[in-house]
C-alpha cells in the first residue's frame, strides 16, 4: 500500500508538464496580428509616400499658382476685398523673404517697401508703391475696394513676380 501512494505522488509530479509561452497558441496569433499590423503600417507610408510624389513647384511658382487661385477669387466676387488684400500682402512677404533671403514676413507694410528697395529697381517697385497704400487702407481703415482695382492690383503682383525671377545660371 505504501508503494501505491509513492507511485501516485510521484506520478503526479511527472504528470506536470511545461509549455513555453512561445509555444502557445496566444503566442502564435498575437505574432500574426503583430506581423499583420507592422506591414499595415508600412504599407500605409508606402502609399502615403506614392500619392505625396508630386513634382515640387519653386517658390515663384508657388506663388504665381496662388496668385492665380485669388485672381480667380476676385473675379467670382465671393471674397471681401480685406482679405484679398491680405492675401495679396502674405503672397508677395512669403515670395520675397524666399527670394532674397530675408525675414519680410514679419515687416509691416512699410518697412517691407523699405527693405524691398535694396534688393529691386525703382521702376519695378513703382506698382507695388501703389499697391501697399491700397492694401493698408482696405485691410486697417475697413475700405472697400472695387473688384476692377483689385484685379489691377494682382496683375501688378503677377507682373511683379514675373520680372523678379531669378534666372537660370548657365
Amino acid at each position: 500500500m505504501q508503494q501505491e501512494q509513492l507511485q501516485d505522488q510521484l506520478y503526479d509530479i511527472y504528470g506536470v508538464i511545461y509549455q513555453p509561452f512561445w509555444q502557445g497558441r496566444w503566442f502564435f496569433w498575437m505574432s500574426i496580428l503583430s506581423t499583420i499590423a507592422v506591414l499595415a503600417i508600412f504599407i500605409f507610408f508606402i502609399f502615403r509616400w506614392w500619392l505625396n510624389r508630386k513634382s515640387k513647384l519653386t517658390y515663384w511658382q508657388q506663388a504665381l499658382h496662388e496668385l492665380a487661385c485669388l485672381y480667380a477669387e476676385i473675379e467670382d466676387a465671393n471674397r471681401e476685398s480685406d482679405y484679398i488684400y491680405k492675401e495679396m500682402m502674405r503672397i508677395l512677404k512669403e515670395y520675397c523673404s524666399v527670394r532674397y533671403e530675408q525675414n519680410m514676413q514679419s515687416c509691416t507694410d512699410d518697412e517691407f517697401i523699405i527693405q524691398l528697395q535694396e534688393y529691386v529697381p525703382s521702376d519695378q517697385l513703382e506698382p507695388l508703391r501703389q499697391l501697399i497704400p491700397r492694401a493698408v487702407e482696405v485691410k486697417f481703415a475697413g475700405e472697400k475696394a472695387a473688384q476692377r482695382i483689385m484685379l489691377e492690383d494682382a496683375l501688378h503682383l503677377h507682373q511683379f513676380i514675373k520680372k523678379t525671377v531669378p534666372s537660370k545660371k548657365k
